[in-house]
């Protein structure tokens, strides 16, 4: 049996530090909310609301948002 490899597609992506709330307006052009006090992004998402902490790749999936923990990110994904 012959096995195959998932090759992911090219994703716009940014990380979201705490810091960058500019960047992620033009990366989200859908309302999303921040809880200021942990710094924690709630954004919108075929599948419910998702939550992105400091640190954490917001990647933009055809329009779909996902997030995902650094380390999960760099396993998945390089930059071109």
């Amino acid at each position: 049996m012959t096995q195959y490899k998932k090759r992911p597609p090219t994703v716009a992506a940014i990380q979201w530090t705490g810091d960058n709330l500019e960047e992620l307006l033009e990366f989200i052009p859908q309302p999303f909310s921040i809880r200021a006090h942990s710094k924690q992004l709630l954004i919108p998402s075929t599948v419910g609301s998702l939550t992105a902490n400091k640190g954490d790749w917001v990647v933009n999936n055809d329009g779909d948002y996902e997030v995902y923990f650094p380390s999960s990110f760099e396993e998945m994904y390089e930059a071109v």
